[in-house]
C-alpha cells in the first residue's frame, strides 16, 4: 500500500497488513495500536487489543498500553442488547504508569482504575431499571490514566442505579436506587445505600362535592411523599472498602484534635447514618372578586431515627462531649401559610398603520403570609441547652442535628412576603397576512416577548428579634434576535446598613433608606450572555441526532476526526459571565470575576475545517483552556491536527487515516501528549 496525496505520491510504503473482511455481521480481530515514545515513560504501544464479537447481543472490547519503563494499562469494555429486554455497556480499566528510573530521586509508581456501567431494562409497561454509573480511584486518575481532555478538568464524579415502579390505576410510584458521589481533589466518597422514595399524585377527595359554592372545597388537594435513606457520607477513599465489607469489624479512624493525628477504632456500622421523613401538605384555591387568587396551604414533615445526639461539658477536658442515644424517636415540623397572587395588563399601541403593532405589558404581584412555631420550646421537647465555655456560657442545640434529614428547626416565624413580575409582550400582524393567497382561518399576528421575566421579591419576618426584612433579590430574563441571544441577570440588594468601629464593623441594626435614602448596597450580581450560531446545512439528508453514554463520548473525543460534519460550513458558541461579590464593604475587596468562552468551527473550503475552543479570563487577563484542530478532507483520507498551545495540557496530534471504517487502522500518526510530559508526585 502506498499513500498517494492529490495525485502526489509519499514515499511511504506498507509492504503488507492485515485488513478485516467484508462480510456481514460482527467481524473478530487485532485492534492495531499506536506507537511513539513519552518523555518519563518510555517507548510505548497504546491501545493495543483484540475486538470479539461474540454474538448478536454481546462483543468485548480488550485493549491497552504498554510502556517500556514498566507502565501499563488494561480495559475490558463489552456492550449488550437483547431486544425488548435490556441494554447497555460495562468498561473497567487499570493501570499502572512508573516515571523515571527506580534509582532516580523522582522515580514515582502510580496505579489507578476506573468503572462505567450504563444499563436500561424495561421490565414491563409499569417498572424499569436503569443504571448510570462512574467511578474510580481518586489518586490523580486523570493525569495518569486517561487521555480524554475532559478528565483533567472533572472534579466529581457521580452514579446511581434505580430500580422505579408504577402502579396500574393507583396514584401511587415507588423508586429505590443506590447512589454515589465522589470527590476527586479531597479524595472522598458518599453513598446512599439503599434510597426510597414513595410518592402520592396529589388527590382531591371532594372533588364531586357541593355546587359552585364549593369550589374551594373541590380543589382541594393532599399530596404525600416518604423518603427513607442510609447513608455513607464524605468518607475517605482509604476506608470505604473496610466499612462496606467489614460493617461490624473495628476500623481504623483517624482523627485531628489540636493538630495532633489520633488513631481510633470504630465499628462499621457507625459510620452509617439513616432515617426516614414523611412529608404531607393541602391546599385549595379560593377565587376572591374574580380576579384575586386565594390559596391557603398547611404543610407537615415527620422524622423517624433510630438514633439521637445527646451533648454535655466535660469540667475535666474543658470541652463539649457528644454521644449518640441508641432507640427510636420522632420529631415534626408543620407550618401554614396563605397566599393571594392576581394578574393585570397594561396595553400599549405604537402604531395606527395596518401592521397593528401593540405592547402588552403583565405585572404579577403576589403577597403571603407563613406562620411557623418555635421548635426549640420546652414543650416539643426537641432541643436543650449545654454548657459550652468555662465562663458558663451556653448554646441550645438539637437532639436531631446530625439526622440525614436534620430536624425541627428553632425560632418562630411570622413571615410577610412580597413579589412582583412582569413580562413585556408585543404583537403585530404578520406580512403574510396581507397576501391574496393568505388562509383566513389562521392567525394573522405575531406575538413575541420583549422581556421574558423580570421580578423582585423580599420578606418580613415579625417574629424575628432583628434584621426582620430579608435581602431584596432582583431578576431578569430575555431573548434578543429572535431567540438568538440569550441575557440572564440577578441582583441581590442588603437593605441594612454596614458599619461600625474600624476592625468591627458588622450589619448594623439600621435600614439605609432611613439613613442615606438609598434602597441597599449591593451584596451580589450577575449577568450572563449566551448565543449560538449556526449556518444551514449543506445536505439535509444528513441531519440527525443522536444520543452517546460516557463510553462513546469519550471514544468520539479520542478519533474526532471520524465524527466531523463537512456539511455545516461555520458554527460558533459564544458565553460571557460577570459576577460581583461584596458582602463586606470596606473591609474586604470586592470579589469580581469576568469571563468569556466561545468555541465553534469553519469551513474556509469544502474540505477543510477549523475548530476552536477557548475563553478568556478578564480579570487575569489569561487565556483559559484553549484548543484548535484542524480537519482536511482528502476524499478517501481525513487529516486532522489538534494543539494546545499554552497550559497544563501544552500538545499536539496529527493524523492521516483512510476514512473507511474497516480500514480505520490504516494511518499515520505524530504525537506529542500532556500526560507524556507529566511526572508524578
Amino acid at each position: 500500500m502506498n499513500l498517494v496525496i492529490a495525485d502526489f505520491p509519499i514515499p511511504v510504503v506498507v509492504p503488507f497488513g492485515f485488513i478485516p473482511d467484508t462480510k456481514e455481521g460482527k467481524k473478530n480481530g487485532i485492534l492495531f495500536p499506536t506507537y511513539g515514545e513519552a518523555q518519563d515513560r518510555g517507548f510505548f504501544l497504546r491501545n493495543l487489543g483484540y475486538y470479539w464479537g461474540i454474538n448478536d447481543n454481546f462483543d468485548l472490547r480488550m485493549e491497552g498500553d504498554i510502556y517500556t519503563r514498566g507502565g501499563w494499562r488494561l480495559q475490558a469494555t463489552t456492550a449488550y442488547n437483547v431486544r425488548y429486554k435490556f441494554s447497555g455497556r460495562f468498561s473497567f480499566q487499570y493501570g499502572v504508569q512508573r516515571f523515571n528510573e527506580k534509582t532516580d530521586p523522582d522515580f514515582s509508581r502510580v496505579s489507578a482504575w476506573t468503572v462505567t456501567w450504563s444499563h436500561n431494562q424495561p421490565i414491563d409497561p409499569t417498572a424499569r431499571i436503569s443504571a448510570s454509573v462512574n467511578i474510580s480511584s481518586s489518586n490523580r486518575f486523570q493525569r495518569e490514566i486517561s487521555y480524554n481532555q475532559t478528565d483533567f478538568f472533572t472534579n466529581n464524579l457521580n452514579s446511581s442505579i434505580n430500580f422505579s415502579k408504577n402502579f396500574n390505576n393507583l396514584p401511587f410510584s415507588f423508586n429505590l436506587s443506590a447512589r454515589h458521589q465522589q470527590d476527586l481533589n479531597k479524595e472522598t466518597m458518599s453513598m446512599q445505600l439503599p434510597e426510597l422514595t414513595f410518592n402520592m399524585q396529589r388527590q382531591t377527595p371532594f372533588r364531586n362535592v357541593g355546587g359552585k359554592n364549593f369550589r374551594w372545597l373541590q380543589q382541594l388537594g393532599l399530596n404525600y411523599n416518604m423518603q427513607a435513606k442510609n447513608s455513607l457520607d464524605r468518607l475517605p477513599d482509604s476506608i470505604v472498602a473496610d466499612v462496606l465489607l467489614r460493617p461490624r469489624d473495628s476500623i481504623d479512624w483517624v482523627i485531628v484534635e489540636s493538630g495532633d493525628s489520633i488513631l481510633t477504632k470504630r465499628v462499621g456500622s457507625s459510620f452509617y447514618s439513616n432515617g426516614m421523613r414523611h412529608n404531607a401538605s393541602t391546599g385549595t384555591t379560593i377565587k376572591l372578586f374574580k380576579n384575586i387568587n386565594l390559596t391557603p396551604g398547611f404543610t407537615f414533615a415527620e422524622f423517624w431515627y433510630l438514633e439521637t445526639i445527646r451533648k454535655e461539658w466535660d469540667p475535666e477536658a474543658l470541652k463539649v462531649r457528644t454521644s449518640n442515644l441508641r432507640g427510636f424517636s420522632r420529631a415534626m415540623n408543620f407550618s401554614t401559610s396563605v397566599s393571594a397572587s392576581t394578574n393585570f395588563y397594561g396595553i400599549y399601541q405604537l402604531t395606527r398603520s395596518k401592521r397593528q403593532v401593540a405592547i402588552r405589558q403583565r405585572f404579577s404581584p403576589s403577597v403571603s403570609y407563613s406562620l411557623k412555631p418555635d421548635f426549640a420550646e420546652d414543650k416539643w421537647g426537641y432541643f436543650d441547652e449545654v454548657q459550652v465555655d468555662t465562663f458558663g456560657r451556653t448554646q441550645v442545640y438539637s437532639f436531631f442535628e446530625e439526622g440525614i434529614y436534620g430536624g425541627p428547626t428553632r425560632g418562630e416565624s411570622q413571615s410577610l412576603s412580597f413579589s412582583l413580575a412582569s413580562v413585556l409582550e408585543m404583537k403585530y400582524r404578520s406580512k403574510e397576512s396581507f397576501g391574496e393567497d393568505f388562509d383566513e382561518k389562521k392567525d394573522k399576528f405575531v406575538r413575541t416577548n420583549l422581556l421574558d421575566n423580570i421580578s423582585a421579591s423580599t420578606s418580613y419576618n415579625f417574629a424575628a428579634d432583628s434584621f426582620a426584612l430579608s435581602p431584596i433579590s432582583l431578576r431578569a430574563r430575555t431573548n434578543l434576535f429572535n431567540n438568538k441571544v440569550s441575557i440572564n441577570g440577578t441582583i441581590n440588594v442588603d437593605p441594612y446598613v454596614f458599619g461600625g468601629e474600624p476592625g468591627q464593623e458588622r450589619r448594623l441594626e439600621k435600614l439605609m433608606i432611613t439613613e442615606s435614602g438609598q434602597l441597599g448596597r449591593i451584596t451580589r450580581s450577575q449577568i450572563s450572555l449566551s448565543t449560538s450560531f449556526q449556518s444551514k446545512r449543506k445536505n439535509t439528508k444528513k441531519e440527525k441526532s443522536e444520543d452517546f453514554d460516557e463510553v462513546e463520548y469519550r471514544e468520539i473525543q479520542n478519533n474526532l476526526y471520524q465524527y466531523v460534519d463537512f456539511d455545516i460550513p461555520w458554527t460558533l458558541r459564544f458565553r460571557y459571565n460577570l459576577s460581583y461579590t461584596n458582602n463586606r464593604p470596606g473591609v474586604v475587596d470586592p470579589k469580581v470575576t469576568q469571563t468569556i468562552n466561545f468555541d465553534g468551527d469553519v469551513n474556509f473550503t469544502p474540505n477543510w475545517k477549523i475548530g476552536y475552543s477557548s475563553g478568556f479570563d478578564i480579570q487575569k487577563f489569561e487565556f483559559t483552556n484553549t484548543r484548535i484542530s484542524v480537519f482536511r478532507n482528502l476524499h478517501c483520507w481525513d487529516m486532522s491536527f489538534s494543539w494546545v498551545p499554552f497550559g497544563p495540557q501544552k500538545s499536539y496530534s496529527v493524523t492521516i487515516a483512510v476514512r473507511s471504517a474497516t480500514l480505520k487502522d490504516l494511518k499515520l500518526s505524530k504525537n506529542n501528549f500532556w500526560q507524556d510530559r507529566f511526572r508524578g508526585l
